[in-house]
């Protein structure tokens, strides 16, 4: 792909985007700072409620060296993991894999759609080609504690790794990393992720996916958990939700056109409930900083607590969403890749990233840049015009970009009416670490088994009245 020089493309992009951007900004920034004010009353006032909901999700660990391959994959079959010599073994043990996939589907509440779709079929078969092409094993250890989880999500009566399996083979997630060249620039890698099963209509998918860094489990699981917490809290929290829909009515057509939950879940969600799914979005966006910024030990912070609060306090997550092109702390909690060496230490006290960091990104950013500029222009093509003055249903496939050209939206300072707030994401970093902190590892968690449902607490306002 030919790479164009950024300076001939921003003045484009913000052209085209500048706007868009700040109307967002309307959206979003003042609904997420009354979000994070009462996630944190909440957590002052029921620090026991906040423990009982976020234990409640189990937790599964999962090797990232196995995560694309169904955990069922040689069940069938009565073998160890053993990838076909040839392509006609391989699509033999396809066939005898496919039938029994689809009937674990039909027995087992979880197992998502995506884990049956006949192009799942197709991109597992491919993944193997590679994987016997690269000549990757199957790591013996890692397939064991795989399958240990496995085991544990069946005894649940709740599965959710074939449709884990079945994401990481959807050709557009490796796409949008690899024409960012993402995996070239975070040359570490992450052993295992945590895995929490997700329960709610509105969540992104069925799981939340944390990578265990050097701060190890513990540390892990606790941000897990606050993380967890945070998107029951945004699926349940009323004052959220009317604040959303009310800034809807005033900006439809920023919500519905440029905001990419509303345009890729159009056919699961109306535009006001994507806002919701938008927000843990935002949620899991940074947790993902947070895995790039602790993946490693922070020299002078040894523990997780103590680098959690300095990645806050210094306001990592924002620095990232204003520096960071889209799909970068996506892919990285996806595929456990992170940037060694992120940081160079303190400069004044705060957090700096090193030289060889900010070169990885500025090599990340131009292809992403260019990538947008071209999404922007076929947009604004003649032709786009003519069809859809003369065939409006051909223009409807040309879908406009749902990403500004910019970055992220609630990133960076609010200027409204005289007054500067911190973006929505500075201030749900914050709220993440009032949790993080509230959660004790141990805490008695229920045990529940179908139907799959939430502890019946409600939360938000309601709860204070």
């Amino acid at each position: 792909m030919e790479i164009r020089p950024e300076s001939e493309l921003k003045r484009d992009l913000k052209a085209w985007g500048g706007g868009i951007r700040e109307e967002l900004q309307d959206v979003f920034t003042e609904p997420l700072h009354g979000l994070a004010d009462r996630i944190e009353e909440y957590v002052s006032d029921q620090p026991e409620k906040v423990n009982y909901v976020a234990h409640w999700r189990p937790l599964d660990r999962v090797p990232y060296g196995v995560h694309d391959l169904p955990p069922h994959l040689f069940e069938h079959s009565r073998s160890k993991p053993l990838i076909p010599a040839s392509d006609d073994e391989l699509e033999a043990f396809m066939d005898s894999f496919w039938s029994q996939n689809l009937k674990q589907h039909a027995l087992i509440p979880g197992f998502h759609a995506h884990a049956t779709f006949p192009e799942h079929r197709a991109n597992l078969t491919s993944n193997l080609q590679r994987r016997r092409n690269e000549d990757l094993q199957v790591d013996p250890e890692e397939w064991d504690t795989y399958q240990e989880s496995y085991y544990a999500q069946l005894e649940r009566e709740f599965f959710t790794l074939g449709h884990n399996a079945a994401v990481m083979n959807i050709p557009r997630i490796l796409q949008i990393a690899e024409v960012r060249r993402t995996f070239n620039f975070a040359t570490g890698r992450q052993k295992n992720y945590l895995l929490g099963s997700m329960d709610s209509p509105h969540a992104i998918g069925l799981y939340l996916r944390v990578p265990e860094g050097e701060y190890g489990t513990e540390y892990t699981e606790r941000l897990t958990r606050a993380a967890s917490f945070m998107y029951d809290f945004v699926n349940r929290d009323t004052q959220l939700h009317t604040d959303l829909w009310r800034e809807f009515n005033e900006h439809p057509e920023a919500v519905k056109v440029h905001t990419e939950r509303a345009v890729l879940n159009r056919h699961l969600y109306s535009p006001q409930e994507s806002m919701i799914v938008t927000v843990q979005e935002g949620v899991g966006s940074i947790v993902g900083a947070i895995n790039l910024a602790t993946g490693q030990k922070i020299d002078g912070y040894e523990d997780g607590d103590s680098a959690l609060a300095k990645v806050v306090e210094d306001n990592i997550p924002d620095k990232m969403a204003r520096l960071f092109p889209l799909g970068v702390a996506g892919a990285a909690s996806t595929f456990g890749v992170y940037f060694p060496g992120i940081f160079s230490g303190t400069n004044g006290g705060r957090l700096t990233f090193n030289a060889s960091m900010l070169e990885s990104l500025n090599g990340i950013k131009e292809r992403a840049t260019n990538v947008l500029h071209k999404e922007w222009t076929d947009h604004h093509k003649l032709l786009y015009r003519e069809l859809k003055a003369t065939d409006p249903a051909a223009a409807e496939k040309i879908l406009p970009p749902t990403r500004t050209g910019l970055n992220c939206p609630s990133a960076g300072p609010y200027k409204t009416e005289g007054r500067v707030l911190e973006g929505g994401i500075a201030r749900l970093s914050q709220a993440l670490l009032t949790v993080f902190n509230c959660i004790e590892l141990g805490y008695t968690k229920p045990r529940r088994r179908l139907p799959w449902l939430p502890p019946e607490v409600v939360l938000g306002i309601e709860d204070r009245r």
